[in-house]
């Protein structure tokens, strides 16, 4: 359950960061249209790759406090608190 709320961290983070790169992206190529002549084109192969390393850093993210969470018990985790 722990990883897939890591899962749909990732992805919404991917969308978001996708829709919102892209958005600056194309700002950049609006100011410099007069300067540079080049086309402008969505970057699929770019917002995949991010969505792609969003959704695997949030997972490693994930896992590292799980792992901890599952080599210990309730009972120990509380006495080292007090």
């Amino acid at each position: 359950m722990i990883l897939l709320k890591g899962i749909f961290y990732g992805v919404y983070a991917a969308i978001y960061g996708s829709i919102i790169g892209t958005g600056l992206s194309f700002g950049v190529h609006y100011l410099f249209k007069g300067v540079v002549d080049i086309e402008w084109s969505l970057p699929w192969i770019n917002n995949g790759i991010a969505c792609v390393g969003a959704v695997v850093t949030v997972l490693i993210a994930t896992a590292w406090p799980m792992y901890r969470l599952t080599k210990s018990t309730i009972v120990d985790a509380l006495r080292k608190e007090n």
